[in-house]
C-alpha cells in the first residue's frame, strides 16, 4: 500500500466504516506484508470473508494412487499404468485406463460407479485378464477395493469408494480469533466446499458473512492458508487463489 491509500484507509477506520482489502496469490499458503502496520482499537473490529475465487484444482489423483496394474495372460506378465496427477471423477479415472490399455493394444475392462453400494464396480470380459489391487501406490483403495487380484465378471468394491479424501475447505486466517477446528482454537475464517466439478471455477461469495473478532490490535501483515478438514493443506497447483476480507467495527 502507499502513503495515500494508507492514509485513506486510515480516515475510514477513524470514521467507524467498514473496509476491504484483497489478497492474492498463487500458492495456497501465502502472507501478504502491511505496511505501516495497521492500527485498531483492540477488539474493537472484527473481520469477515467476502469472497474467494479459484479453481477446483486440487488432486485427487496422485503419487500415492495414480497406479493401475493388470495382466492379460493370466497373472504371468504384468503391465502398469501411472495416471497423471489430476482431478478425477470415478468416470474420467476409467477413460484414461481405457486410452492406456488401447495404446498397449488392450480392451476388456471397464470401471464404473455402483451407486447402491457407493463404491465401484470393475468388470473384466476376457477370462484371461487380472487386476493387481496389491501393489504400492495403486489406485485400488480409491477406487474402495481391498489389496487383492480381481478377474473376471463384475467386481464389486468391499468399500465405500474415495474418490475425494476432502470433505471441506477450510480457510483459515492469521488474524482471527475465536473460532475453533475440532473443539481446538484455530483461526479458521470460512469453510465450503466447491459446488462445481473438478476443473471448473470456484467463486464464493457469503450471502451471511460471519465476522469473527480480530485477534490483535496491529496488524504487520496477512497470512492466508488453505487446508482441508484434517488440517493438510491443499495443493491447488498454481491456480490463483483471490480472497476478499471485509473489516468491521463491532
Amino acid at each position: 500500500m502507499n502513503n495515500e491509500i494508507m492514509q485513506q484507509f486510515r480516515e475510514l477506520f477513524g470514521r467507524r466504516a467498514d473496509y476491504s482489502i484483497v489478497l492474492t496469490n498463487h500458492t495456497s499458503d501465502f502472507t501478504t506484508a502491511i505496511y505501516p502496520p495497521l492500527q485498531f482499537e483492540y477488539r474493537k473490529w472484527s473481520v469477515g470473508l467476502v469472497s474467494i475465487d479459484t479453481a477446483y484444482s486440487f488432486a485427487n489423483i496422485y503419487e500415492k494412487n495414480n497406479i493401475f496394474t493388470y495382466s492379460v495372460d493370466n497373472g504371468t506378465t504384468w503391465k502398469t499404468i501411472t495416471l497423471p496427477v489430476g482431478c478425477y471423477e470415478i468416470t474420467s479415472i476409467n477413460d484414461v485406463i481405457k486410452d492406456f490399455m488401447l495404446q498397449n493394444g488392450d480392451t476388456g475392462i471397464e470401471i464404473t460407479a455402483n451407486y447402491i453400494t457407493l463404491g465401484c464396480n470393475v468388470s473384466i470380459t476376457p477370462t484371461t485378464h487380472r487386476v493387481n489391487f496389491n501393489i504400492e501406490n495403486s489406485i485400488g483403495a480409491t477406487l474402495g477395493f481391498d489389496p487383492v487380484t480381481i478377474s473376471t465378471g463384475v467386481n464389486i468394491s468391499q468399500h465405500i469408494a474415495k474418490i475425494s479424501s476432502v470433505n471441506s475447505i477450510i480457510v483459515n486466517c492469521s488474524i482471527v480469533g475465536n473460532s475453533y477446528l475440532k473443539g481446538s482454537n484455530y483461526p479458521v475464517l470460512y469453510s465450503f466446499f466447491p459446488n462445481v466439478a473438478p476443473g471448473r471455477k470456484i467463486t464464493k461469495e457469503p450471502q451471511n458473512v460471519v465476522y469473527l473478532p480480530l485477534n490483535t490490535g496491529s496488524i504487520s501483515n496477512i497470512r492466508i492458508w488453505i487446508t482441508d478438514q484434517d488440517g493438510n493443506t491443499l495443493d491447488f497447483r498454481g491456480e490463483e487463489i483471490t480472497v476478499r476480507l471485509n473489516f468491521k467495527y463491532i
